[in-house]
């Protein structure tokens, strides 16, 4: 994307006065601990339930307008412990008179999960919030599935039915992979940080729509100072900006520039109010001061990385959470040659980009980022995004092992 537009979700300024930040970190109220502790609770809970031999596995298959839920417990026979289906029905979450799907399901999972021992499992898929919200105000215990765990089914036949059956039954066996759900509030400060992102390229877009417009009309690309000038002169003059009519602009050209720069602008207010609330509610967040302690992690990298990780108790290990970050290697090799690609894309798309421009940023202010980085740059022939990304995956293993061990981030043991 254009290089004079440098505000997407970067703040340099903020950047360079990491030590003021660190300062300011310093004088935050103390953090929540329960943001750090949810998710060991939450896997102690899982654990009770699995060693009970009543517990009810129970796999969700959700769609738009209707669940699909299967109820799976251990049944003891001569040859063993197998998967007894106890329950699997549809049940329909849309209705004209406007009922809340979790009352249409509320009657029919309370009888599984009430005072019973279980544990169950949906899908991430787009619409799962509202569900994950019954379960943590009724106190029940609910997990996230990786998507890609029905897809490996590999079954002759397949539907909603045999879908949620297959969930409950990989959870029977404890082998599914998935995640320890963020509680309401925190989900909510994260959508909060992703919606200033959103924001932000928005505004970008509108920018950049403006530049390639007069580069096309003028002849020559403006700058981020003129552009600047131009939002200025809008705000105050509309149409009759002094820089639209010296650059002899009609006025059907005018009134396309002044729709594009109307949207900036409203965008940018709109992201005032926005980092205002963050600002408030982020200071609270658990991981912030550690964070901001790093050379290069300004107050935007910050919040999207203490929103995102939540609680580091949700990774086992530092290859897991380097995984989630869409920063391990997914190459497939066979006697050295190479057999494809695995899905790059499976992991958090918000974490990947922020440990990558924290790399970028470390290695312009960290001398020992900066050596390392040309190292990696000789040894991959001297393709920066291979390296950047390299160094990211390492910033990423000692972030998880500074927070998991709650020791301050040294860049010398990093590098």
């Amino acid at each position: 994307m254009n290089n004079t537009i440098s505000d997407i979700d970067i703040d340099l300024t903020a950047v360079c006065e990491a030590e003021d930040d660190a300062a300011q970190a310093e004088a935050q109220p103390a953090q929540n601990e329960s943001d750090d502790t949810y998710a060991q609770k939450m896997q102690e809970q899982l654990a009770l339930a699995r060693s009970s031999a009543n517990c009810r596995y129970i796999g969700i298959d959700l769609h738009s307008n209707n669940i699909w839920l299967s109820v799976i417990v251990n049944e003891q026979r001569p040859s063993g412990s197998v998967g007894k289906v106890i329950f699997s029905r549809s049940i329909g979450t849309q209705r004209v008179d406007g009922t809340l799907p979790e009352d249409l399901i509320k009657p029919v999972i309370e009888r599984f999960c009430k005072d019973q021992p279980h544990i169950a499992c949906v899908e991430a898929t787009y619409n799962w919030y509202w569900l994950a919200d019954l379960f943590e105000r009724n106190g029940w215990n609910l997990v996230l599935a990786d998507p890609s765990t029905v897809s490996e089914a590999k079954t002759k036949a397949a539907d909603d039915r045999k879908d949620a059956e297959y969930l409950a039954d990989r959870l029977r066996y404890n082998a599914l992979r998935y995640a320890v759900i963020m509680p309401k509030q925190l989900r909510e400060i994260r959508d909060l940080v992703r919606t200033r992102g959103t924001a932000v390229k928005q505004r970008a877009r509108e920018k950049i729509i403006v530049i390639n417009k007069l580069t096309n009309l003028i002849g020559r690309k403006i700058t981020g100072k003129e552009l600047r000038k131009l939002i200025k002169e809008h705000a105050e003059f509309g149409t009759e900006a002094p820089m639209l009519l010296n650059w002899g602009l009609t006025e059907e050209v005018r009134t396309i520039l002044d729709y594009h720069l109307t949207m900036a602008t409203n965008i940018d207010q709109g992201i005032q109010k926005l980092e205002e609330h963050i600002n408030a509610v982020g200071r609270n967040l658990r991981y912030t001061r550690e964070l901001q302690k790093m050379p290069g992690c300004g107050p935007v990298i910050t919040s999207i990385l203490a929103s995102e990780i939540g609680s580091i108790r949700r990774f086992a290990t530092a290859a897991n959470f380097v995984s989630y970050c869409r920063l391990a290697s997914t190459s497939k090799l066979s006697n050295g040659k190479s057999k494809g690609l695995g899905n790059a894309k499976n992991g958090n798309a918000y974490l990947s980009w922020a440990f990558t421009e924290l790399a970028t940023l470390m290695v312009r202010y960290s001398e020992a980022a900066k050596r390392h980085f040309e190292k990696l740059m000789r040894k991959y022939g001297q393709l920066r995004v291979k390296a950047i990304r390299v160094l990211a995956a390492k910033l990423a293993r000692s972030v998880y092992q500074c927070l998991s061990k709650n020791e301050p981030f040294d860049v010398l043991r990093c590098f």
